[in-house]
C-alpha cells in the first residue's frame, strides 16, 4: 500500500484526525473502508497464509508455470500427460494428475502468476518484515 510497484496506487488519500480515540478511529475507519469497496466493486482480500503456499506445492504452480513457459520459449509442445506423469509420477487411484492439470492447476497457475497476486504478495511481505525483508 506504500509503494506503487511500477503502477498507480489503488485507494483514496486519508486524512485522520488523531484527537478522536483509537476505538473510534478504527470503528469509523472500517465502515468507511466496507462502503468504499462496496461502491467500487472491489472484493476483500484477506492476506495469504501457509495453506496458499500449500496449496500451491500441491498443485504445483511453480512446476507448470516453468515448464510451460521453458515449452514456449523453446517453441515446443509438451503433452498434458507427459506434464502430468512427470509433475505427479506416482499417484493414489483417487487422483487423477491430468485432470487436476487441466481442470485446476491451470487455472491456478493463471492466478498466482498474475501482477496483482505479486504485488500484493510484495507488499504482505514488506508490511510483515519491512524495507529490507529480501536481505533477511
Amino acid at each position: 500500500p506504500w509503494l506503487s510497484y511500477g503502477r498507480p496506487l489503488n485507494g483514496s488519500p486519508i486524512t485522520i484526525d488523531t484527537q478522536y480515540d483509537d476505538e473510534t478511529i478504527i470503528n469509523f475507519f472500517k465502515r468507511w473502508l466496507a462502503e468504499k469497496r462496496k461502491a467500487e466493486g472491489e472484493r476483500v482480500r484477506r492476506p495469504f497464509i501457509q495453506n496458499d503456499f500449500d496449496d500451491w506445492e500441491y498443485f504445483k504452480i511453480r512446476e507448470i508455470f516453468d515448464l510451460e513457459t521453458w515449452a514456449t520459449l523453446m517453441n515446443v509442445k509438451i503433452l498434458d500427460k507427459v506434464i502430468a506423469h512427470t509433475l505427479w509420477p506416482n499417484p493414489s487411484d483417487n487422483f487423477s494428475p491430468i485432470d487436476v492439470l487441466r481442470t485446476t492447476a491451470r487455472k491456478k497457475v493463471k492466478e498466482v502468476f498474475s501482477f496483482n497476486v505479486v504485488v500484493r504478495l510484495y507488499g504482505q511481505l514488506l508490511l510483515e518484515y519491512g524495507e529490507n525483508f529480501l536481505e533477511q
